[in-house]
């Protein structure tokens, strides 16, 4: 049987595939706009796609070289990769 992506996921899980941010940084990036979050049945979710759209664009931002491996880092309010 094959897994499927969940649509959302919890904050905590969305830090995790965010690399650890802090909650106060996902709050941080929601008043600014830059990732939404949706409450269903009172639990605060992040849409899979705004995580896919996020590291989409810090990839695309990203001045790394790829193959040595590199990790996310929030700094002020923006997601950046440096090598490790």
């Amino acid at each position: 049987m094959a897994m499927t992506e969940p649509l959302a996921v919890s904050i905590a899980e969305a830090r995790r595939h965010l690399g650890g941010v802090s909650n106060s940084t996902i709050y941080r990036w929601h008043k600014a706009g830059q990732i939404e979050i949706v409450h269903v049945c009172g639990r605060a979710l992040i849409r899979m796609s705004e995580i896919r759209r996020l590291l989409k664009i810090n990839q695309s931002e990203s001045h790394s070289d790829p193959s040595r491996g590199t990790e996310l880092h929030a700094h002020a309010g923006v997601i950046a990769r440096v090598a490790p």
